[in-house]
């Protein structure tokens, strides 16, 4: 479901749900990327993937414009600050 998807994914990064519009992404700590909504998901997504022991990798199928390589990126960085903890 859409809705819990957005909370759980809110929830990891400590973001608001009700800030939803195109310009109130979270900044992820440590870079200069701030991710979009529909970015923090993508990356939530991957991250799932990654920890929840299918590491045969994923596909980042956005379209075009909408920064698979800010997600890619964000992902690998995300990962890193989780293993820190």
């Amino acid at each position: 479901d859409d809705l819990e998807r957005w909370a759980a994914t809110c929830q990891f990064f400590c973001h608001d749900e009700a800030r939803t519009a195109h310009d109130q992404g979270v900044k992820l700590l440590g870079t200069t990327l701030r991710l979009r909504p529909h970015q923090m998901e993508a990356v939530y997504a991957l991250l799932q993937r990654s920890f929840g022991g299918h590491l045969d990798g994923g596909i980042v199928a956005l379209d075009t414009g909408l920064g698979k390589t800010i997600v890619s990126l964000a992902a690998v960085a995300a990962m890193r600050l989780v293993e820190l903890n």
